[in-house]
C-alpha cells in the first residue's frame, strides 16, 4: 500500500509539473506575430525601436531569427546581449553581430551589451541602453522555453519607463517543441525555466 502511495504522490507531482510547465513557460505567445501577422513577409505597419536577441542556448537561431524580423519590421538598431564564460575570446554579443553583418545588418544599425552573464543581467544591463536611447517599444527574441523568463525580467527591469517589450522568440527551436514532455532534454529545460521564475518570483 505505501508503495503503491508513493507511485500516486510520484504521479499526481509529474502531472502537477507539466501543467505548471505547460501554463507558464509555452504560454508566452509570439506577440509580434499577433500585432503584425505579416512580418515575416516584411508588412508591419507597427512602430519597433529596436530587436533584442540574448545569447545562451542556441545562440545563433536566437541571432538569426533576430536578424529576420530587424530586416522585416525596419526597426532603428539590432541589439545583441551577452558575455563569454571565457574572456579570452570574443563576447557572445559581439560573435552575433559577425553573424548580423555576414547577412548584410550595418555595423552602425547594432548595439552591444557584453557583460552579462545571465538573463537577468541580459534585463538589467540592456534596459539601460534602451533607456539611453528613448526606446519605447521592442522586441525580445530567445529560445521559446526561455522566453517567459527573459520577458519578466526585462518588463521588471524597465518598470516606470513606458517601455513596451514584445515576445518574439524562436519559431523552429529543435530544443523545443510540442512533444517537450517526451524526452529528458524537454524535461531539463522544463525544469531549469521553472526554477528560474521561482526565483524571479521570490526576489533572488
Amino acid at each position: 500500500m505505501v508503495k503503491f502511495i508513493a507511485w500516486i504522490l510520484a504521479f499526481v507531482g509529474l502531472v502537477a509539473v507539466f501543467i505548471i510547465s505547460a501554463t507558464l513557460i509555452i504560454s508566452d505567445k509570439n506577440r509580434l506575430a499577433e500585432i503584425c501577422p505579416n512580418y515575416k513577409k516584411g508588412e508591419c505597419s507597427q512602430k519597433i525601436d529596436a530587436v533584442i536577441a540574448i545569447s545562451g542556448g542556441n545562440t545563433a537561431l536566437r541571432t538569426r531569427e533576430a536578424i529576420e524580423i530587424f530586416k522585416s519590421v525596419e526597426a532603428k538598431k539590432l541589439i545583441f546581449s551577452g558575455a563569454n564564460s571565457n574572456p579570452k575570446v570574443l563576447s557572445d554579443a559581439r560573435q552575433m553581430a559577425n553573424l548580423a553583418r555576414k547577412q548584410g545588418v550595418l555595423e552602425e544599425e547594432i548595439l552591444l551589451e557584453e557583460k552579462a552573464q545571465n538573463t537577468h543581467q541580459n534585463a538589467q544591463f540592456t534596459a539601460k541602453i534602451i533607456k539611453q536611447n528613448g526606446y519605447k517599444r521592442v522586441t525580445l527574441t530567445t529560445s521559446k522555453y526561455h522566453q517567459t523568463r527573459a520577458r519578466l525580467e526585462f518588463e521588471k527591469a524597465l518598470e516606470g519607463s513606458g517601455v513596451e517589450v514584445i515576445s518574439a522568440p524562436v519559431l523552429n527551436d529543435p530544443d523545443w517543441n510540442g512533444f517537450w514532455w517526451t524526452n529528458s532534454r524537454g524535461w531539463y529545460l522544463s525544469m531549469s525555466e521553472l526554477f528560474g521564475i521561482f526565483r524571479f518570483y521570490i526576489g533572488e
